[in-house]
């Protein structure tokens, strides 16, 4: 009959209101716990030396679309595709890092066990350094996720990831900040840090590193675009 048709244009209807917005934030939040449990497996898979960067990249590109509009709705099959899809040039790319965290994570073990007064200056230069490099290595994972950095060389890479920390200083702020936070909640909920925390750092990681990468100019991300065109659009 006329003028009950539906409008072509309408689209799909959307739901809003509290119960929706808390529906939304549930289905985050155990986004954040699946994917940490396919972080753990994905470590495991590559024995950990192999495993540890593929994994990272693999779930903060899962990650990544829970702030935007289109989470997946298929997170474990997602997240060992591009596990597998990455497994060879993360390892191709990333093996300084896993020297890197080697090295550190034994100066830190014997500069922790005391003595002289300029060990003490020593151990806080190896936290700066250790931390720098984890921030750097937020920004690598990132830049193998996105199409753009696809063909660049790994030494670009590394000068890219490398940079990064010391010229976006408010980002890397913030993400201090991020993990600061997590620290007191864990201490206060231990179980946080076994169900969340792995995901919850990767997510911030993902999210702070390829805004900033985006916005630089370095890599452009397609999914950042869409959201926020989505963002204009409502």
């Amino acid at each position: 009959m006329a003028g009950q048709g539906v409008n072509p244009q309408s689209g799909p209807r959307r739901e809003t209101g509290w119960a929706a917005t808390a529906m939304s934030w549930l289905g985050k939040l155990t986004g954040v716990v699946e994917i940490t449990l396919c972080w753990f497996l994905g470590v495991l898979a590559g024995g950990i030396v192999l495993g540890w960067l593929p994994a990272g990249v693999a779930a903060g590109a899962v990650l990544h679309k829970l702030t935007g509009p289109e989470p997946s709705d298929r997170p474990f099959a997602e997240f060992f595709e591009v596990w597998r899809a990455n497994l060879g040039r993360a390892n191709a790319v990333g093996w300084p890092a896993t020297l890197a965290f080697g090295v550190l994570a034994a100066d830190l073990w014997i500069l922790s066990r005391g003595g002289p007064a300029w060990l003490t200056v020593l151990l806080v230069l190896t936290l700066v350094v250790a931390l720098v490099l984890v921030v750097a290595v937020g920004y690598l994972a990132s830049l193998l996720m996105l199409p753009a950095a696809r063909r660049m060389p790994a030494a670009r890479l590394w000068r890219t990831a490398l940079v990064m920390p010391i010229v976006s200083p408010a980002a890397t702020v913030v993400w201090v900040a991020c993990m600061a936070l997590l620290t007191v909640v864990v201490e206060i909920l231990p179980v946080v840090g076994v169900l969340c925390a792995p995901g919850y750092v990767i997510l911030v990681t993902t999210w702070l590193t390829r805004r900033r990468l985006h916005q630089a100019g370095v890599a452009p991300d397609p999914e950042l675009e869409r959201s926020l065109q989505q963002m204009a659009a409502d």
